[in-house]
């Protein structure tokens, strides 16, 4: 979108701004950081979110065991290797799904329980991942803390419902059941048919989102947000449009502060009013751009309604 315009004080100004285009080179770049290769073209903003969602930050968390936890003591030492890395908030990618190397690849468990699942193998330095395991270790991951759940046999004539075993929501239930409070559903006495792991493994695969009941009474909504009926995380299509919308409201915000903005301006005794605009980064509380032609960050500080104008080098002094 490029507007010409003229101010009281005769200015001739022009603006050179697309925040729906810079989202989708945010992403791109963010795709690239993350060692993934963008899409040549269309959205990447989807794509982007999924790995946000299908992966685990490294930031350092509290580790809690579940007291039904049983580890064979011939993978206790590939345990203890997840666990210290989580503590420390190192990279967990090693141990997960060969599908966390494709972006849009879906995780079915992660988005209706969000539970992840790592393979308890030794991490080889010399390898991008480690052996796939006999062995899963399965974890319900928050922000600060990873609550280890169960370790189960990988092999299907085992455990024929691995990733649908509702014992996962009911050891969640029996020792940490404040996690759960926010999800369960109140005024149910008992569902009217019971839903067993094979009936949560249908479900997923019809793109159909189930109620989970551990026990009578102890009905749950999905932990992790839900999916549609293409098998697409609700979680990550509605940030999706949350930021999509989110940038159009500051790009018309932009537009219509352009006289203060150019006020701003003066102090810097430019001479090119031709603006070019790049959306660096935003949140609920700023959004921060780039002005090309002068090299300028223009600062929307929102909860302070307070437009600020600074070098670069200038923005976090």
């Amino acid at each position: 979108m490029i507007i010409n315009s003229q101010i009281p004080e005769k200015i001739n100004y022009s603006i050179e701004i697309n925040f729906a285009e810079d989202l989708n080179t945010i992403a791109c770049d963010g795709l690239k950081n993350m060692g993934y290769s963008p899409n040549k073209s269309g959205d990447n903003v989807y794509s982007y979110l999924n790995i946000l969602k299908r992966n685990i930050s490294t930031i350092p968390r509290k580790v809690y065991i579940s007291k039904e936890l049983n580890c064979p003591k011939e993978r206790e030492q590939a345990f203890n290797e997840i666990v210290l890395k989580l503590m420390r908030g190192f990279s967990l990618t090693p141990y997960m799904s060969r599908k966390i190397e494709k972006k849009d690849s879906k995780d079915m468990l992660i988005y209706d329980w969000n539970i992840y699942h790592f393979h308890l193998n030794r991490l080889n330095n010399k390898k991008t991942f480690v052996d796939r395991s006999d062995y899963l270790l399965f974890a319900y991951i928050t922000n600060n803390s990873a609550y280890l759940l169960q370790i189960y046999n990988h092999n299907k004539n085992i455990e024929p419902y691995l990733f649908s075993k509702i014992e996962l929501v009911r050891i969640i239930e029996n020792n940490w059941p404040e996690l759960l409070s926010k999800y369960q559903i109140e005024g149910i006495v008992s569902l009217a048919e019971p839903i067993s792991d094979e009936s949560v493994a249908k479900f997923r695969k019809a793109g159909i989102t189930s109620f989970v009941e551990t026990n009578p009474g102890k009905i749950y909504i999905s932990m992790g947000g839900g999916y549609i009926s293409n098998r697409m995380s609700y979680d990550v299509i509605n940030t999706h449009n949350n930021w999509r919308n989110k940038v159009n409201i500051y790009q018309q915000f932009f537009i219509k502060s352009i006289f203060n903005i150019i006020e701003l301006l003066k102090h810097f005794n430019i001479n090119n009013y031709n603006l070019v605009v790049k959306l660096l980064t935003f949140n609920e509380s700023e959004f921060i751009c780039l002005e090309l032609n002068n090299k300028l960050i223009i600062q929307f500080l929102l909860k302070e309604h307070k437009i600020r104008v600074c070098e670069p080098y200038e923005l976090y002094m």
